[in-house]
């Protein structure tokens, strides 16, 4: 049935009810997750490389800390 209203609109040119909706709801959405995602992808990098440093750093201040013995080597 759906079919059919939709060849029938397009035969007379107008477009269905829900058309304008749709359209507008589509744009804002595009709109509103294209900021959404600048924001997580630009936090995210700046949180893992934080996360890296503060990583590297604290374990380089358990090696110093706690040195590791001296292994015989094979």
């Amino acid at each position: 049935m759906k079919a059919i209203s939709f060849v029938r609109s397009l035969i007379s040119g107008k477009p269905n009810k829900g058309h304008l909706y749709r359209k507008s709801l589509l744009f804002v959405v595009f709109v509103t997750c294209i900021p959404t995602a600048i924001i997580g992808i630009s936090s995210y990098f700046v949180g893992s490389n934080n996360i890296e440093h503060e990583v590297n750093r604290t374990h380089h201040l358990q090696l110093t800390k706690f040195p590791l013995p001296n292994r015989p080597t094979c």
